[in-house]
């Protein structure tokens, strides 16, 4: 299957579907490796690493490949204890390991001969990398694993807490990947290449996932995630701030005490590009998509009780119910009247009056100034508004959306203890 997906002969619609049946097979193995003979077990886990160290498999696979080679080596011989699985597991895992730092070591030191043909070729290899490398740390993930845990196999699940660290040189490459331009050696006096938006969205995901097992890795990251999404940014690519918007999420989750204090700059995701002079198509498309994610990541999140209501954060909120792009405004009103007003019943009726000030940019109002410093504690980490201007005349049909959204889901009662 993989050979005649790879065939330039084979028609699009065609590779799709096969591509299909190859993740429901590696899936297939994956339960069913108990049941695979020893002699077919070694051959599958030979030809799964093969694949794998050679980059042949597109990033939608790989995932399914390692789990495949994880279940594999789990039932490979009924007489290993788990520490001789997580032995043999983390054998497989540093090969894997060199092949990725071998391959990002040479498309960066672009050494290929064909340029013109290489370019699109070494992009796919970088984006394979990367994922390989972020799949590879997630192997023995738990959601409250923590230092002391890791490494304790037992016979239950005798990978769940093993974690093989990449090389120094490995993570280096990886974040260099975040950078716009590729790293140039002393040697190398041609023009500075740009880094393929493709590869620095991957590198971003993967090292999300290095930052899940590694909390001083975390910590030292948080300030490049939180630095791409500043709206202020040349050359914002959407791909690349979404997936950063995602992964300091997750890092939330893992590491609540530490991200809290980048709420504001997630928050701003909510209006992300709005204020952009770039009205391209494509442009408009992708900054939705950060705004999306930015709806559903932050709710999220509130529902969960990562982050509560800070400053003007609610207000974000509601001005991205009332978004130019009507894909993004139907998810912000569906959410802020479904599961945000179910979590927080007097969520309109408390914030009523602060809307009429805020979203009229009265800044100098004590209600204002009230408003925007809820949940700060004086740390000066509030959610602000920035960047929104709904002041005025220009700005009067989507305020008054906005009142009539709130007024629709509150009470009678409500109503009127606001006017008072």
């Amino acid at each position: 299957m993989l050979e005649l997906s790879l065939s330039p002969d084979t028609p699009n619609h065609c590779k799709a579907a096969l591509k299909g049946s190859m993740r429901y097979s590696l899936r297939v193995l994956s339960m069913l490796a108990p049941l695979v003979p020893v002699k077919d077990a070694l051959s599958s886990l030979t030809r799964l690493k093969f694949l794998l160290s050679s980059f042949l498999l597109t990033p939608d696979l790989v995932g399914p490949a390692i789990s495949a080679l994880v279940s594999l080596t789990k039932h490979n011989d009924q007489h290993w204890t788990p520490s001789q699985i997580q032995g043999e597991c983390s054998d497989w895992i540093k090969d894997l390991y060199r092949s990725c730092e071998e391959s990002l070591t040479s498309c960066i030191s672009n050494k290929s001969n064909d340029i013109n043909a290489s370019e699109s070729e070494q992009e796919c290899r970088i984006v394979r990398s990367l994922f390989t490398v972020g799949e590879l740390s997630m192997i023995g993930f738990r959601s409250d694993e923590d230092s002391a845990s890791m490494k304790r196999a037992t016979s239950d699940d005798p990978i769940a807490g093993i974690y093989e660290r990449p090389s120094n040189l490995l993570l280096n490459l990886s974040q260099s990947m975040l950078s716009k331009y590729l790293p140039k050696n002393d040697s190398d006096h041609s023009k500075q290449r740009l880094t393929p938006d493709a590869a620095r969205a991957h590198a971003f995901i993967a090292l999300g996932k290095l930052c899940l097992r590694d909390e001083s890795l975390a910590k030292n990251c948080l300030n490049i995630l939180a630095r791409e999404l500043h709206q202020n940014m040349d050359d914002m690519s959407p791909s690349v701030q979404s997936n950063a918007l995602l992964v300091l999420g997750d890092l939330c989750v893992k590491y609540t005490n530490l991200v809290d204090r980048y709420l504001p700059v997630m928050a701003a995701c909510l209006q992300s590009g709005n204020a952009s002079s770039d009205s391209s198509a494509a442009s408009s498309q992708g900054t939705a998509l950060v705004r999306k994610h930015g709806v559903l990541m932050l709710s999220t999140l509130l529902l969960q009780d990562y982050i509560k209501w800070r400053g003007l954060l609610f207000h974000r909120f509601l001005v991205a119910s009332a978004d130019k792009d009507e894909g993004v405004a139907k998810l912000a009103e569906m959410t802020l009247c479904g599961p945000l007003l179910g979590r927080y019943p007097k969520l309109f009726f408390n914030n009523f009056v602060e809307s009429l000030f805020v979203l009229n940019r009265c800044s100098a109002h004590p209600i204002y100034a009230a408003a925007a410093s809820t949940g700060d504690n004086g740390a000066g980490i509030a959610v602000g508004f920035d960047g929104i201007n709904l002041h005025g005349s220009s700005g009067r049909n989507s305020r008054i959306q906005m009142y009539k959204l709130m007024l629709s889901n509150m009470s009678d009662e409500e109503k009127n203890w606001s006017h008072c």
